[in-house]
């Protein structure tokens, strides 16, 4: 669960990275790279931790 929740965050920052170099869609590559982001997140401390208690 670990390597599924690093590989969202670091492909989170990837589109957030990758968002002003295409034009037209940098709000939604952005958008959508904080979304990704917030669920890797959400993985690593909160639903894999809940579901240690």
């Amino acid at each position: 669960m670990f390597v599924v929740s690093a590989i969202l965050v670091f492909g989170g920052f990837y589109l957030m990275g990758l968002a002003p170099s295409i034009a037209g869609a940098e709000l939604w590559l952005f958008l959508a790279g904080i979304l990704v982001d917030a669920i890797g997140f959400w993985i690593a401390f909160g639903w894999w931790q809940a579901r240690d208690r």
